[in-house]
């Protein structure tokens, strides 16, 4: 064994992480080689640079030391005591429900919370190279769907499988690796971006998905294409060309449906007999609403705890706790944005990116939905909201978050 490996092995000695030692190692090699190749032309022989280059290393146990210190990996306590508090509160809409489904949100809960950690444990930096694999799995989960969905749901087709029921929205986690990947790479081009995304979309829309799901995803890989190194003008011809070949392709899937739906959220009184009687209704409810909340039974049974679980929260309980979910809401969101800066590596800044708008994006339209901003769609509010698929994606996309800034000291 030669004095380099040597000394790597005795600064490494020093490092308690596992995956720290491997990116120490890396660094101290290419600042080793630096030096040597300096000495070498200096006029050293090899053996003589290297031993040089080593020595000015200094002490191999107080560098460890030290970088031990550097590259240690830390937990972003902040995004895990909110994801928590979250998830505690979805247990809240349940409570007026019967034993059985409080007994499901408490198991979902726990769920959550061990896909979070044990997740945040997963290194990110194993799928970087496998974004074709992820493209070609999320894509086949929406080929099986299109042509073997056996069960349909509020116009949207499903695989059951006995209890197992596989949905589009399944695909997405997989869609946000490949592109990260895909992004990440400096040979991806313009015209593989246009026809792989092309090709997900037209999938997704035949499919006969949630037009939920196909708006959280084109608007998620939308965020990560501005991101990108593609020039701003192809993005934004992109973004134009792109808004109007969806609504051509909303109009060929279910045109007349979504007319109906935005109409009547534009025009509600003229449709007071159809889709608008619930934006009538929610009118009514906000202006019925009190600080302290109202334990009126009868209105909880017109809204849900799913799509309108907010609106379900804020009428049991005011709007105290109303205030104190978009506080937590917004800053869970706003402490991950602030993490964006701090990763370099372009792969883990896409896959946070990605992430980060999956997340903000369900938030953000959920939450203009109830309070009647925007038109309703079938859309969950993250860790709020009862549904077990819901759950585990959110999950899972917080902790691939954690993933990143836990390992954001040794990219």
């Amino acid at each position: 064994m030669n004095n380099k490996h040597l000394f790597l092995d005795k600064v490494t000695e020093q490092v308690k992480s596992k995956e720290a030692k491997e990116s120490i190692k890396l660094e101290m090699e290419y600042h080793i080689q630096l030096a040597k190749k300096g000495w070498i032309k200096k006029g050293l022989s090899e053996s003589e640079a290297e031993e040089k280059a080593i020595n000015e290393m200094g002490s191999p146990s107080q560098l460890g030391r030290e970088l031990s210190e550097i590259y240690r990996p830390t937990i972003d306590w902040a995004i895990v005591t909110l994801t928590v508090s979250l998830l505690m509160i979805g247990i809240l809409p349940t409570l007026s429900s019967s034993h059985h489904f409080i007994i499901l949100k408490l198991l979902m809960t726990c769920l959550g919370i061990v896909i979070v950690i044990g997740f945040m444990y997963v290194d990110y930096r194993k799928f970087a190279n496998f974004g074709f694999l992820f493209y070609a799995i999320g894509s086949s989960l929406l080929i099986s769907i299109i042509f073997f969905s056996n069960h349909m749901i509020n116009g949207a087709n499903y695989i059951k499988i006995g209890p197992i029921i596989l949905q589009g929205i399944m695909a997405i986690p997989f869609f946000l690796l490949a592109w990260a990947s895909f992004f990440s790479k400096k040979e991806f081009t313009y015209v593989s971006f246009l026809c792989l995304f092309f090709f997900s979309c037209v999938l997704f829309l035949f499919g006969f998905d949630s037009i939920s799901t196909v708006f959280i995803y084109i608007f998620t890989v939308a965020i990560m294409l501005f991101w990108s190194s593609f020039s701003k003008r192809k993005v934004f011809i992109t973004y134009g060309i792109g808004t109007i070949l969806l609504l051509w392709l909303l109009f060929l899937t279910r045109g007349s449906y979504q007319l109906n739906r935005l109409m009547a959220f534009l025009f509600p009184e003229r449709y007071a007999e159809e889709a608008g009687y619930f934006y009538l209704y929610r009118q009514k409810m906000w202006a019925d609403l009190k600080w302290v909340g109202s334990p009126d039974m009868e209105v909880l049974t017109f809204i849900n705890n799913t799509d309108t679980v907010f609106l379900q929260l804020t009428y049991q309980f005011g709007y105290m706790l109303a205030v104190f979910l978009v506080l937590l809401f917004g800053a869970l969101i706003l402490k991950m944005i602030g993490n964006v800066k701090k990763i370099k590596n372009p792969y883990a800044k896409f896959l946070l990116i990605g992430s980060i708008t999956l997340y903000s994006v369900q938030v953000v339209y959920n939450l203009g939905m109830c309070v009647g901003f925007l038109p309703v769609i079938s859309l969950s509010l993250p860790f709020i909201s009862y549904g077990l698929v819901s759950t585990v994606i959110n999950a899972l996309l917080i902790g691939l978050i954690l993933s990143i800034m836990r390992r954001k000291n040794f990219q």
